[in-house]
């Protein structure tokens, strides 16, 4: 496949500190496939360019092998961008893509595959087990039609269609107009008025929210007040603290604040300010002192 010249310069305008010639260069290497046993990819990823999601330019069928090397090559252009480096961490199932190298990327990518084909196989005999048949659905609110699934993802469209499509409220964007009087509680499981809910909770019909007297009673029984939302505890009073190690004072705060600062001078304080100085790759500094690998990352993102 070869990119369209419009993809080349979107994602050459959209980060100056990326180069993504080497995404690019795998992309035009992949060779293209049919719906059957692949999986299908946006080179321009949804969380970027939300815009440009339907394109047919933008979509390609890769096999399960590539399609997880091309999410390894755009984390490893831009290292920058969380969402980018977080795909990756769910698809090589909690690695980083510094903890993946250029070598061992084939064996990983491999791995990928079988579990991808084993849980296709799996939910495939479930449905033929459960008579449970794929059909063509359209969403007779927006229209989207759906080819080929099943009736309980379209009834998750459906949901979120009734949900969202109505008219907001200007003030509260999430919460929507709806002439409903009755609304299911998720705790007792009984249909109520919409008076015995939450003000802000009364037009959420697709949520299982709980009335009044459930959510008094389940946060009375986890302690919590439920006029201000904080767990009660007498013994958890303000306090002044200074901290022994680097003689910082703390004026009427909780200890667990305290204790959380406690945590940071003495085990990351230094090494973080080595780490401003460090020239190399974090997961080379997260070796190197055996820290997790995610704190440096934090550290990082900080830095810029």
């Amino acid at each position: 496949m070869s990119l369209p010249n419009w993809i080349r310069d979107k994602l050459a305008t959209f980060e100056s500190k990326a180069d993504f010639s080497l995404y690019c260069n795998f992309i035009d290497s992949c060779p293209t496939r049919d719906k059957n046993g692949s999986e299908l990819h946006h080179i321009l990823p949804r969380s970027a360019f939300p815009e440009d999601t339907k394109y047919p330019d933008n979509l390609i069928f890769l096999s399960y092998q590539d399609h997880f090397k091309a999410h390894y090559w755009l984390a490893v252009c831009a290292p920058q961008i969380y969402k980018f480096q977080l795909t990756f961490y769910y698809m090589a199932n909690n690695k980083t893509v510094y903890q993946v190298s250029e070598e061992e990327l084939p064996s990983y990518a491999e791995v990928y595959e079988r579990g991808r084909i084993l849980q296709s196989k799996i939910v495939t005999e479930y449905n033929e087990k459960e008579n449970i048949k794929l059909q063509n659905f359209q969403c007779d609110i927006c229209g989207k039609e759906f080819i080929q699934v099943t009736k309980g993802v379209f009834g998750g469209h459906r949901r979120f269609c009734i949900n969202h499509a109505a008219k907001k409220i200007p003030d509260r964007p999430n919460v929507i107009f709806t002439d409903e009087q009755i609304k299911r509680c998720g705790k007792c499981l009984t249909n109520k008025p919409l008076n015995e809910f939450n003000k802000e909770r009364k037009a959420r019909l697709g949520r299982a929210n709980f009335c009044r007297l459930c959510a008094r009673a389940h946060n009375k029984a986890k302690n919590v007040d439920f006029k201000l939302g904080t767990i009660k505890n007498e013994t958890n009073t303000l306090k002044d603290y200074t901290c022994p190690n680097c003689e910082r004072e703390f004026k009427q705060v909780k200890p667990g604040v305290f204790g959380g600062h406690r945590r940071s001078c003495i085990n990351y304080r230094d090494r973080r300010e080595e780490f401003l100085k460090w020239s190399g790759t974090i997961q080379e500094f997260a070796n190197l002192h055996e820290l997790p690998f995610q704190t440096v990352w934090r550290w990082h993102l900080n830095r810029k």
